[in-house]
């Protein structure tokens, strides 16, 4: 019997995206992931001031609780075996926090085994396999049949040169390990605010606005990508559903459609030079 193809078209592949947002604690991620419809929550239970901003800001969010490792692996099992995930988005609220969460299962279980072992020092048997636990996790969550959001801290790199650059905060050798989840992610960028000076009538007093934007593309400063050609060179976090509005214009990047681009507020030529470098992101 002759083999049976499995060729497809292109066009009926998957079209699910996975979306990495990284940036400083308090810059709004978690308001962000939270701003869309139907979206699921799988955040460690000490996430809850970052939750409680999304709750304000108006989101109807669910969350699945996470204490430790298991309550990762469980939340996961739950989704596959779904017939069919009644969510736009499910966001891993942290990935910086998950890492952290599977050294700790590592540990736990080496104490079990060994009681007379450090509980907080790892022993170099468990870094590969905490890297590898992470690394299958992440590509787990990201084959399942759901636009999947991730967020992260972001720290400081430098390259080979001395000069630094943002990218997220992943523990692992160098920056690689940091690379190499991005490379996983349909897209990625780094969130941040700025003070923005608004124009007014001349000799009125100055208004300043917090212009919250991702930027997704790689600028020398910061570290980014767009495979969905519908954010680059970025977004600009403003409304009550700024994660709806990223997803609608995904959405009609695909269909063909243009959507209608987001103009930054006007601000003052008197800008810092790292405000120079956003607003050029």
């Amino acid at each position: 019997m002759p083999p049976v193809s499995k060729i497809i078209s292109i066009q009926d592949v998957d079209d699910k995206v996975n979306l990495l947002v990284y940036g400083d604690s308090g810059v709004g991620k978690t308001r962000l992931a939270g701003s869309d419809d139907k979206v699921l929550f799988v955040a460690p239970e000490d996430n809850s001031d970052g939750l409680l901003s999304a709750v304000l800001a108006g989101s109807t969010a669910d969350k699945w609780p996470i204490k430790k490792w298991d309550d990762l692996a469980e939340a996961f099992n739950y989704l596959y075996h779904l017939d069919e995930i009644p969510y736009n988005w499910v966001v891993i609220d942290s990935l910086t926090e998950m890492q952290m969460m599977a050294m700790r299962g590592i540990l736990d279980s080496a104490i079990q085994e060994n009681p007379a072992r450090d509980p907080d020092i790892p022993q170099l048997q468990d870094w590969q396999k905490y890297y590898e636990m992470v690394k299958r996790m992440i590509k787990a969550f990201n084959a399942l049949d759901v636009n999947v959001l991730y967020t992260a801290l972001a720290r400081v790199a430098e390259d080979q040169d001395g000069i630094e650059y943002l990218l997220p905060d992943l523990q692992g050798k160098k920056d690689n390990y940091a690379k190499q989840v991005s490379s996983w992610m349909t897209s990625f960028g780094y969130m941040s605010v700025k003070r923005k000076k608004i124009d007014g009538e001349e000799n009125a007093k100055p208004t300043f606005v917090d212009e919250r934007r991702i930027t997704w593309r790689d600028t020398g400063l910061v570290k980014g990508k767009d495979r969905t050609g519908a954010l680059a060179p970025y977004t600009i976090v403003e409304g009550r559903n700024p994660l709806k509005d990223i997803r609608l214009a995904i959405e009609a990047k695909k269909n063909g459609v243009t959507a209608p681009a987001k103009r930054p507020r006007k601000a003052s030529a008197r800008t810092t030079s790292d405000e120079k470098v956003e607003a050029h992101a």
